[in-house]
Parts: C-alpha cells; structure tokens; sequence
C-alpha cells in the first residue's frame, strides 16, 4: 500500500508539472485567430502519439493501456481550422487489431481460488479484481508465456480525417488462413487449444504506405504494456471448428477515447 501511495503521488507531480509547462509554453499566444481571420498555414502535422494516462499509473493487470493514445484523433481535429487543405497528417490512421491466444500462467490471476492446503482462502476472491468479460486490461506480455489460437485480426479502423465520433463494429477480418479478407462474426481457429483471451493492439498508419505495428512478440524482451482481453475461465477450441471466436462488439467510444469490447467463443468451438 506504501508502495502504491508513493507511485500516486509521483504520478500526480508528474501531471503537474507538464500542465504548468504547457500553460507556460503557451501563455498569451492566440493560435486560432490572426488579422484576417482564422489561420490556416500548417502544412505538417507529425506527432508520435502518447498520452501519460497510457503509461503513469498503468502495472501488471491494471493502469492506462495504449489505447488512451487515441485522444490523438481528438486533439487533431481540435486544431482542424489551422490546417492548410493539402496539410499532411502523420498518423493518417490506426487500426484495431487482436488475435485470440492461450496463456501458460496469465492465465492463473483470474482463477476462483477456494481450499488450499486445508485453508478456506474463498473470501480471497472477493477482493480479487475480476476482468473476465471487461474492457481490455493492460500487462507486460513479455512476462507471460503465450501462443496464438487464430488469425491476426483486423477489428476496427479509426480514420483521423474524419469528424471525431463513436466508431463500432460486430466483425473482424483474419489477415491469414480461409476466412482472410473476409470480414466474418465468427472466426475460425487457426490452432487447438484452450482460448484465454485475446491480446489487443492498435497498428498506425503513417503514410499511404507506411504502418507502424504494436503487435506483441511471443519470444524475447518487448517491453510494451498489451491490452488484454478475457474469456470466462478458458475455453477449448479445435482448428477450423465451426463458429470458433464470435465478435460481438468492438467500440471506440469518443466521449472518453478508449475501446469497448465483447466477445465470445461458440460452443460448437468447443472439443
């Protein structure tokens, strides 16, 4: 708890900090308005986008996860008027994307724990947080040992040339095996298996041709918090079953910039 009071505390200096140096940085200046009007003379919008609710307070199954750095797309089209008609934007665009996997321990933290060694420990999970059937939480996944029981996902596009709004989708399109480019409810497993969840990322498109990946690596370091999203207490899945993984919400919600999630795995999944 110490701990944890300490992190709060450092993490709210830290907010301090930067909001008096953006007051500072822009103190005075009126960038919306000139002698003839509104300006509109930039021609390069270029950011790298991260926000500290991303990152500041984020810990194994909790905290911020990358997900908060869509507020991108509302911060650029705050400034929408200063930009020229030819401005190019960098990132154009980001991608949902998710693939179903079984975990080797992650697993374990969202067990029901009962008699250990003769101890009643039941009441253990009542102050346990239980993210089964949430949004996405955020872990360092190269803690954990997992493989991929589908296809790499394509969820949800978010294009940051448009009006900032709610964007939603019930499908998702496989990027490999039978269903790929197909945009399909129900995905078929790739592997067999037992799905635990799904490990969820955001891809950003720089230029027309050019995308920069969030995708999590199975083997070495990679040192970047993933969202994950879990299925209640693991399910089995065979290759190719029919129905397999079912979307049955993606959602970006505007008013607060985050993801909202649903899913499910059809029983004919099941061995």
């Amino acid at each position: 708890e110490e701990e944890q009071e300490q992190d709060h505390k450092l993490e709210q200096a830290v907010r301090r900090a930067l909001q008096v140096l953006a007051e500072e940085a822009t103190d005075g200046l009126d960038l919306r308005s000139g002698p003839d009007g509104p300006l509109r003379t930039v021609d390069v919008l270029m950011a790298e986008p991260f926000y500290l609710d991303s990152s500041i307070g984020a810990h194994a199954g909790g905290g911020g996860t990358e997900f908060e750095n869509l507020k991108f797309w509302r911060e650029r089209c705050a400034v929408a008027e200063l930009l020229s008609d030819q401005a190019t934007v960098m990132p154009m665009k980001a991608k949902v994307v998710a693939v179903a996997v079984e975990f080797e321990s992650l697993r374990h933290g969202q067990e029901k724990v009962s008699m250990i060694e003769g101890f009643d420990l039941s009441a253990f999970c009542s102050i346990q947080p239980d993210y089964v059937g949430l949004d996405p939480v955020a872990y360092d996944l190269w803690m954990y040992s997992w493989r991929p029981l589908s296809p790499v996902l394509d969820l949800l596009t978010l294009d940051f040339s448009l009006p900032h709004s709610d964007v939603s989708s019930s499908s998702a399109t496989p990027r490999s095996g039978p269903q790929a480019g197909s945009e399909v409810q129900a995905v078929e497993f790739s592997e067999a298996g037992t799905c635990h969840g799904l490990l969820i990322w955001l891809d950003w498109q720089l230029t027309e041709d050019v995308w920069l990946t969030g995708a999590p690596k199975p083997q070495g370091l990679h040192r970047q918090k993933h969202a994950v999203y879990f299925l209640p207490e693991g399910t089995r899945a065979s290759r190719g079953a029919p129905g397999g993984l079912r979307v049955e919400e993606v959602r970006y919600a505007a008013a607060d910039c985050n993801l909202r999630c649903s899913f499910a795995v059809n029983p004919r999944a099941e061995q």
